[in-house]
């Protein structure tokens, strides 16, 4: 019971009154006329019921109808606030409501040296030793 209660106050601590406020370059940003296109043709009534990850910002968003997009999870990390803010402002411009509500906070995972450096050497070697007569 208690680790429910813990994650639903975490998900509390991720309001809109708990966003940063955004530079000026930020909101720039946000208020470019791609970003709110983009924003605009996500949001429109025949695109309800889709979603997007949010590439490099760590969220998911959903166009949930009626000129309302809401935010399914995001990754807890103080970067993906800046993230949500900069999608606040950009749909706040186009009068989209942005819903905090009810999203899931996912724990921001350090990825491991060795499996960062597996990753990327996933180029294998040739291997010494082997040899192929051709005929």
């Amino acid at each position: 019971m208690k680790q429910k209660t813990s994650q639903k106050n975490q998900a509390d601590n991720w309001g809109a009154d708990s966003l940063p406020k955004l530079t000026d370059h930020d909101t720039n940003v946000a208020l470019s006329h791609e970003n709110r296109a983009w924003a605009m043709n996500f949001s429109k009534l025949e695109h309800i019921g889709k979603i997007h990850f949010m590439d490099g910002m760590g969220f998911t968003i959903q166009n949930s109808g009626n000129y309302n997009v809401r935010c399914i999870c995001v990754v807890d990390h103080f970067e993906c606030r800046i993230g949500l803010a900069l999608m606040k402002e950009t749909l706040d411009s186009i009068r989209v409501n942005f819903e905090l509500d009810n999203l899931v906070v996912m724990p921001f995972v350090v990825p491991e040296k060795e499996q960062q450096l597996a990753e990327e050497n996933q180029i294998t070697l040739p291997q010494k030793g082997i040899y192929f007569d051709v005929v």
